[in-house]
């Protein structure tokens, strides 16, 4: 099976983020004062505890979570905006999310083909992305929030990627 979204081998370089239609750009619903506990990179779903002030990789879609859409730090010319990531110890940007909000990733992996990939989008069960960022078409997993893939489109700079909006949560 063919391999679209290369998190091993960084081919297309570490997650990126398309923010298309996301309610946080507009009503500033971020949170920017949490230290990363791990290595984060955009698109990542994260899992934010304001008490402790740290925000980690989300293994659940429950509780207080958002987008990590940090803005690229570029050191040199040449390393390009897919060879960034959030390090442990530095402060991400994390958009909370709503429903119906809609952005566009290549932070996922999956071992489904482009074929498979686009039967599962328009099937009655639809694509959905789990908290470890795999594409799933085992219908939507459980949690406060839903994950949907719309659309299997490309990054500006031509990695493979996947559109997604938020839909209402599943209960157990």
């Amino acid at each position: 099976m063919a391999v679209l979204f290369d998190t091993e081998d960084k081919k297309y370089g570490y997650g990126q983020i398309e923010p298309n239609r996301c309610s946080f750009l507009h009503d500033g619903n971020i949170e920017s004062q949490c230290k990363a506990t791990v290595d984060l990179e955009n698109g990542w779903i994260v899992k934010v505890d304001k008490a402790n002030g740290t925000v980690t990789t989300a293994t659940e879609f429950k509780g207080l979570c958002g987008v990590n859409y940090t803005a690229e730090r570029i050191y040199e010319r040449a390393t390009g905006l897919k060879n960034f990531k959030v390090k442990a110890g530095e402060y991400p940007r994390v958009g909370y999310h709503k429903t119906g909000d809609v952005w566009t990733t290549n932070a996922v992996t999956t071992t489904l083909t482009e074929g498979a990939i686009n039967t599962a989008i328009t099937a009655a069960s639809g694509l959905f992305v789990k908290p470890d960022r795999t594409l799933t078409s085992a219908g939507q997993p459980v949690g406060d929030f839903g994950l949907q893939v719309v659309e299997l489109t490309t990054m500006p700079d031509g990695a493979p990627a996947v559109k997604i909006q938020v839909v209402p949560g599943k209960a157990e």
